[in-house]
């Protein structure tokens, strides 16, 4: 199992929390050669600097032709999809920053939509969503007891 971390949205159409995240695209020149299923994927929010959530990757890269499986804005653009699993989600809205986990976005924003995470920078990027997960889970249990 690898990690990776995945762009998810551009500067014109930013992550939205309302993507199912069912299916991960990639351009035409950028091929997904070292992402394979079983690998975890930190999602990055373009336009937001924010890591919303992790997902399973299900099935290998493919040139997913049939209208179904195609983006469904950009299919020409971005023709190779796999489909992934939320593993761990929150809103875009409630995420860990990119500088509460110390990442340097810049390693991202030359037009790679992907790149590898060791081990100890996928720790503390998931370190951080369960954190914030519990910091919330806390927040509303404890507004719920006050009615």
């Amino acid at each position: 199992m690898a990690y990776r971390l995945k762009q998810v949205g551009t500067s014109q159409r930013p992550y939205e929390d309302s993507r199912a995240l069912e299916k991960v695209w990639f351009p035409a020149n950028k091929y997904p050669r070292q992402i394979a299923a079983g690998d975890l994927l930190v999602i990055y929010a373009v336009g937001w600097k924010r890591f919303p959530a992790i997902v399973k990757v299900l099935t290998p890269a493919g040139k997913l032709s049939d209208d179904s499986n195609r983006h469904p804005e950009w299919g020409a653009i971005y023709p190779w999809g796999m489909k992934v699993k939320p593993v761990l989600r929150l809103s875009v809205d409630d995420a860990p920053t990119a500088s509460d986990c110390g990442f340097n976005v810049g390693r991202i924003q030359n037009g790679n939509t992907y790149l590898k995470l060791d081990a100890e920078e996928f720790g503390v990027i998931r370190q951080a969503l369960l954190d914030r997960q519990a910091e919330l889970l806390y927040e509303r249990s404890s507004a719920a007891a006050l009615r």
